[in-house]
């Protein structure tokens, strides 16, 4: 009898112990998953802010049932969200935390960018805003001695493939010579047009209120150097407006270089030739 109330009370000790050092482990991987976070899959893409799935940040340890499709979490990019049995959290907000990129600007290498649009909006779903970036990437060659690569310009983000040609370059002032470009057509056709959303797109930032057109911070940059991430980056560039639906093939939309890739000279933006 005495061994039988040794054993329940033993069994009774040990179990809450055991439940706090799992709460303790599980608090401690998500804060280590936490640090190690990135804001992009493995293909580039902005997870935060071009898909509302958020990214694992301030964890409430529910689960939730995502209609993922084939999306990853940035820390586990080879499992489809849906396959995980992680906790994940619905965040829509991807205003509160400005990530900080750093850019290496090395000879010799090529540069595939990403930034989107403010709160991942579709700005870029019309004719009119999609004109003003490629002319806003024209410019910025010309100025900033860069060979375009490879594009594509979706309803809320844009990938671009970039080699510059000189050997001291910025690749900052390249996207900002972009964005600060658009951002002032806008402005200026909502100031012009009397638009409401001029109103919307407005950001207390201090005693100014700054317009935002682009997601603040400077998006996504990633030094490619290998002629095999460099293909692949091409392929996955083109086969974004697939993925989504917006076409069947590749080159049938017209606002990414896979018509160019295709054999066709008549585009919107010539592709320079590749040599990495």
């Amino acid at each position: 009898m005495d061994k039988l109330r040794l054993s329940m009370f033993v069994i009774a000790l040990i179990v809450p112990i055991f439940s706090l050092l799992k709460i303790i482990f599980i608090k401690l991987w998500a804060k280590w998953i936490t640090d190690k976070r990135s804001p992009f899959n493995a293909y580039g893409d902005m997870v935060c802010q071009c898909h509302p799935i958020g990214c694992i940040k301030n964890e409430k340890f529910s689960t939730f049932k995502l209609n993922t499709d084939k999306r990853v979490c940035p820390c586990h990019p080879k499992t489809p969200l849906n396959k995980m049995k992680i906790p994940i959290q619905l965040n829509y907000d991807t205003t509160q935390h400005r990530k900080t990129i750093r850019h290496y600007n090395r000879l010799g290498h090529a540069h595939f960018l990403t930034f989107s649009c403010y709160k991942s909006l579709p700005f870029l779903d019309r004719d009119r805003t999609r004109s003003w970036l490629t002319e806003a990437i024209g410019k910025a060659k010309e100025q900033y001695k860069f060979s375009l690569w490879a594009y594509v310009i979706m309803p809320e983000h844009v990938h671009l493939l970039v080699y510059p040609s000189v050997e001291n370059y910025n690749i900052s002032l390249v996207l900002k010579a972009i964005k600060q470009s658009v951002a002032r057509r806008a402005k200026h056709y909502l100031e012009k047009n009397g638009h409401d959303w001029l109103e919307k797109l407005s950001v207390k930032h201090g005693n100014r209120n700054i317009f935002r057109f682009w997601q603040a911070g400077s998006g996504y940059d990633r030094n490619v150097t290998s002629k095999n991430e460099l293909l692949e980056k091409i392929h996955y560039m083109h086969n974004n407006p697939v993925r989504r639906g917006l076409v069947q093939n590749p080159e049938e939309w017209k606002w990414s270089s896979a018509g160019w890739y295709n054999g066709e000279r008549d585009v919107i933006l010539a592709i320079d030739e590749i040599h990495l």
